[in-house]
């Protein structure tokens, strides 16, 4: 009976998994090679929401800008690389960059809409909305831009904007500091044993 019971538990706690996986994303459409998804919970760096954590992992993607609406509790303004950006504060707009951008997201509330560009490959400019009443200037069809609706039902305007580029290093990430020392260091001294080796076998003949 004891033995039942754990199995039930861990088949509850794996169908409860499954379901808060699921429930991560809401919502997903492509149109014209273009998908929209949308997400529950923060796209803070470093993610502190574990289903989007191992979707940027996953792909490759990581933020290198990101632009937040002022309010009184935060005066706003651009994190990383700058970009231009219309329509804030508000719910509709346009963003545009010098730097190529593999996919972005539109933050309102407690959700957040991703833009992602798959295969289209990176992109310098876009629409944006909170409102649903917009789409990819990519998209060939008419599937628009979903709402973003907080926990009261309403659509909120735009709290920030993040720009997503797909990463060129090992999804590892970027080495620290120490980690590019210890590196060099290791090259120097397997550099430093085979030159005594040459050196040994010149010495012998």
């Amino acid at each position: 009976m004891k033995y039942l019971k754990n199995i039930l538990a861990a088949a509850a706690l794996t169908a409860t998994a499954a379901f808060a996986a699921e429930a991560a994303v809401t919502f997903t459409a492509t149109d014209g090679g273009v998908t929209y998804s949308i997400w529950e919970g923060p796209n803070d760096e470093p993610a502190s929401n574990a289903d989007w954590a191992a979707f940027l992992a996953e792909t490759g993607y990581y933020q290198v800008a990101k632009y937040d609406v002022p309010d009184e509790e935060n005066p706003g303004g651009f994190t990383g690389e700058t970009f231009t950006i219309t329509g804030t504060p508000g719910k509709s707009g346009t963003w545009s960059s010098s730097f190529g951008v593999n996919g972005f997201v539109i933050k309102g509330s407690n959700t957040f809409l991703f833009v992602d560009y798959g295969d289209l490959g990176a992109q310098t400019g876009d629409n944006w909305c909170t409102d649903g009443t917009c789409k990819s200037v990519f998209a060939d069809g008419n599937i628009f831009m979903p709402q973003l609706l907080n926990n009261g039902g309403k659509n909120p305007g735009l709290s920030h904007l993040s720009l997503y580029v797909l990463s060129t290093v090992p999804v590892g990430g970027i080495p620290e500091p120490a980690t590019w020392l210890m590196m060099i260091m290791g090259f120097g001294l397997v550099g430093v044993a085979t030159r005594r080796r040459t050196h040994m076998a010149r010495t012998i003949a």
